[in-house]
């Protein structure tokens, strides 16, 4: 089914269910479904549909006469083909029922109403459509806990505040099957700029910061003064530090092993990921080579928080570092070691010389249990590193022998404990030990991923 016959009222449905993984407005974390929520609003409040909302408050009174939510027959013939990454292979036009996340089609020029708009503080060609502090509004955050902190950029009502070199640009930029798309407008410069580009390719980025440079080109940097730090001084903010607000929450299983973002503290010197900060006063800081601070620490009751843009971010007791590297350390250890124990003991297997060593099923069941738990981990990962809506958007094929797999995963886990546990006379010292330690692994492995969702996981939803 299309898209655009799809109405609002159900995409909001099919967006949910919905959950807050923080009290609202203290995070940041982008998120598709928060634009459906809000257009869903407006067609409640307003009695009419989104679309019509929008031409007739928005992009009609701006001119935009391009404009469109849907693929429309009035704009069918002026529509870009969309291709894939390799700028040559076709894509299929997406329709989305999501319309007020990322589903219209319009002109570049068109476009550019909208920063113009902004730059002109509300007011475009001699007519005001909102006073200026209003679009100040529109392009500060104000509830986050990094603003609490002190710092005063990030992401506003749909606007994300991005520092240039020299000037303070903001924007907002997007992507969908075969088109990529992107605005900024700087207003100290009054100035900005719209690009776009018919197949996801990075270069259009690349070009933008091109574009960016270009009207930097004649502003002075002005260098910050490094503040030095207040009495209670830095120490307690190095260590290594892991986001709290990532944009998909099933990934921060593998955020939690393997993001290790450290903080250096050298007398009055910080550096953040190998890259030195200069400190503006408050615990702000600010990047070399940019126009404003992009980063502050906050002491919370529950510990040290780094917030940035557009993320936050946790100081990771030292505890809890160590055991979360030794335990991957160990897991990884246990399945390489459970592959080569196998290679020892299937020959025996095949020569029918196991009856008399213990058996089949206490060599075979911890094996069993390590590499279902490792496909588990790796056939999630492997899925959304495809990103591909075929394979995510439904039981597809793939999606759901994860989803078997994920089910298998515990039972593997707890017929081998109980069969090592069970022992075996007949074994060597050896075979119990190898299949102690590959249940036991796979146990808390097995734990970890069901605490995280990825046991019973259906990727669709």
């Amino acid at each position: 089914i299309e898209g655009k016959q799809i109405p609002l009222s159900q995409a909001v449905v099919m967006y949910g269910p919905y959950k807050s993984r923080w009290r609202p407005g203290e995070r940041v974390s982008y998120c598709n479904a928060g634009p459906v929520i809000a257009g869903r609003i407006i067609e409640k409040v307003t009695g009419q549909s989104f679309q019509e909302f929008m031409t007739s408050r928005l992009t009609g009174p701006l001119g935009m006469k391009s404009a469109y939510w849907t693929r429309d027959p009035q704009i069918e013939a002026a529509l870009a083909r969309s291709y894939g990454s390799d700028g040559k292979t076709p894509e299929r036009f997406m329709d989305i029922p999501a319309r007020p996340s990322g589903s219209l089609n319009v002109t570049p020029v068109d476009l550019a109403r909208l920063p113009l708009l902004m730059l002109g503080r509300g007011t475009l060609d001699g007519v005001t459509y909102f006073p200026a502090d209003v679009a100040q509004r529109i392009e500060a955050p104000e509830s986050s806990n990094a603003v609490k902190a002190g710092l005063k950029n990030g992401y506003g009502k749909g606007v994300l505040a991005s520092p240039g070199a020299r000037a303070l640009f903001y924007g907002h930029d997007g992507s969908i099957d075969g088109f990529v798309a992107k605005y900024e407008y700087a207003p100290e410069l009054g100035a900005g700029f719209v690009v776009m580009a018919n197949a996801p390719s990075e270069a259009l980025f690349a070009v933008g910061d091109l574009i960016r440079g270009y009207l930097e080109r004649g502003v002075r940097f002005v260098q910050p003064q490094n503040v030095p730090p207040d009495a209670a001084g830095w120490d307690d903010f190095a260590g290594e530090y892991q986001t709290i607000s990532p944009r998909q929450e099933i990934i921060s299983a593998i955020i939690g092993l393997t993001q290790w973002n450290g903080v250096r503290v050298d007398g009055q010197s910080l550096s953040y990921m190998g890259e030195k900060l200069v400190h503006v006063g408050g615990n702000v800081f600010q990047r070399p080579g940019e126009s404003s601070p992009s980063v502050v620490f906050e002491r919370a009751p529950d510990g040290v928080r780094l917030h940035r843009l557009q993320a936050s971010s946790r100081l990771v007791p030292g505890w809890e570092l160590w055991a979360k590297v030794i335990s991957v350390a160990l897991f990884g250890l246990a399945v390489m070691l459970s592959l080569l124990h196998a290679a020892i003991w299937l020959p025996g297997l095949l020569l029918g010389r196991l009856k008399e060593r213990g058996g089949v099923s206490i060599r075979l069941l911890p094996l069993g249990a390590i590499l279902s738990v490792s496909g588990v981990a790796l056939g999630v990962m492997v899925l959304l590193a495809i990103d591909d809506l075929a394979l995510l958007g439904g039981p597809s094929l793939p999606a759901m022998g994860l989803h078997v797999l994920s089910l298998a995963a515990p039972v593997f886990v707890s017929l081998a404990l109980f069969r090592v546990l069970l022992g075996a006379a007949e074994a060597s010292m050896a075979v119990k030990v190898m299949g102690l330690f590959a249940a036991v692994m796979a146990a808390i492995a097995c734990a970890y991923l069901w605490h995280h969702g990825w046991i019973g996981i259906e990727i669709w939803n």
